[in-house]
């Protein structure tokens, strides 16, 4: 028999009276796989906390999609990739910068910001290096910076940006006008960082 749940100014039947709270309430999960397990039938609107102890901690939403945090905050680091391994004969022709790059799934209307740092050795005096930043094959030119022969430079930079839904990849590449140079993650690690830093328009 349906349980009658009485709200202000209506009555409303709710055959199931525990799915009709579940949907009501901010339920807590031990991780993901026991929200999947207890939840079959999420409708939109409905809160959920992952007390997880991890990375996926917090609260998240169901959009009747699927389940993710505010929309209206931050969701903080996508990845980072420390590299360690010294890459060298970078000329006049634009290659990959080993290692900094990283594959994820972005969301629509979602901001991204990238953060690199890394350092240069020599290339001939006076020579310009020019970070690159490609997204999905597509490059964007970094302010470019001088540097002289036997000279360490710390290359440094982040640039903010919006990505399609899908599966993307964010990476950094590069050349010297004059020259060769050498990155020296060896001897202070190279840095890729790519973060949500939060809503770059409405849900999608």
């Amino acid at each position: 028999m349906p349980h009658k749940v009485w709200q202000v100014g209506e009555e409303v039947i709710a055959p199931d009276f525990n799915t009709y709270v579940q949907q009501q309430v901010v339920e807590q999960f031990p991780n993901v796989a026991a929200r999947t397990a207890a939840v079959t039938a999420p409708v939109a609107g409905q809160p959920s906390y992952i007390d997880s102890g991890d990375a996926n901690e917090g609260i998240e939403f169901y959009n009747g999609a699927a389940w993710r945090k505010p929309w209206n905050l931050p969701w903080g680091l996508i990845g980072q990739n420390i590299v360690t391994a010294d890459q060298t004969g970078i000329a006049a022709s634009i290659v990959d910068l080993t290692g900094l790059a990283l594959t994820f799934t972005a969301v629509a209307n979602r901001a991204y910001r990238a953060t690199w740092l890394f350092q240069v050795l020599n290339g001939a005096n006076a020579a310009t290096f020019s970070p690159r930043l490609s997204i999905d094959g597509s490059e964007s030119v970094m302010p470019a910076h001088t540097i002289n022969i036997g000279w360490s430079w710390a290359a440094a930079g982040w640039c903010t940006f919006g990505l399609a839904a899908g599966s993307r990849v964010v990476k950094l590449r590069g050349s010297i006008n004059s020259g060769s140079c050498s990155i020296v993650n060896a001897t202070a690690a190279g840095r890729f960082v790519v973060e949500d830093i939060g809503p770059g328009g409405a849900p999608s």
